[in-house]
């Protein structure tokens, strides 16, 4: 079975539908099989192996959730409130009655980027925060629930960053990170990206934008 394994990761990657991958299997806490298969990016230089690390994209949200709460817990936010309580900037453009509540539950009817935001700059922290700011409501505020893939995160940080008048990353270090001993963790942004992190993200898109 794991010979098997093994010659689907590899056929994958032979054909092009990845560029690397690995795949780890448990049987009641015992690893079955530990497999690799790739490399770390297209330009095909270096492999993955076993200490290579991958992104785990939309996971990260669980983790700004529970900072959220945290930041309830000591008094810096409150579920009710106003966004622009603690981020006025966020008002522009009929914003204005958005509250905390409606970003935790993708009910801010802000799923999407601006049209105008350029691709190589959804990963920019500043520039996806500012766009955010000045942008329209995409569809109705408190409506239906409309998942906020890309935005979540940006609209949640900004406003914890808003509120505390810290950093993200202190933020994560102290409320989270440091209570549970978690020391290999890395986050998107600057001097946070080790060198074995597979870069599958990037892509590059059809105008030629390539997201670092």
């Amino acid at each position: 079975m794991i010979k098997k394994l093994q010659a689907a990761l590899d056929f994958h990657v032979e054909n092009g539908s990845e560029c690397g991958c690995q795949l780890v299997v448990f049987k009641n806490g015992e690893p079955l099989c530990d497999l690799v298969s790739g490399y770390l990016d297209g330009s095909k230089t270096a492999k993955v192996d076993k200490n290579t690390l991958f992104p785990v994209f939309s996971a990260g949200k669980s983790i700004l959730t529970t900072l959220v709460h945290i930041c309830v817990e000591k008094g810096f936010l409150d579920y009710a409130a106003p966004v622009i309580k603690y981020w006025p900037e966020y008002g522009a453009n009929g914003k204005k009655d958005t509250c905390v509540w409606h970003f935790l539950t993708h009910r801010s009817a802000m799923w999407n980027f601006p049209a105008d935001l350029e691709y190589k700059h959804y990963y920019n922290w500043e520039k996806a925060c500012e766009a955010l700011e000045k942008a329209p409501l995409a569809g109705k505020l408190g409506g239906f629930h409309e998942y906020h893939a890309y935005t979540y995160g940006i609209l949640l940080g900004r406003l914890l960053e808003k509120a505390t008048g810290r950093e993200l990353r202190s933020l994560l270090k102290e409320f989270i990170l440091e209570p549970l001993d978690i020391t290999d963790f890395f986050w998107g942004s600057p001097g946070m990206r080790p060198a074995n992190l597979a870069k599958i993200v990037p892509v590059t898109d059809a105008d030629g934008n390539t997201l670092e």
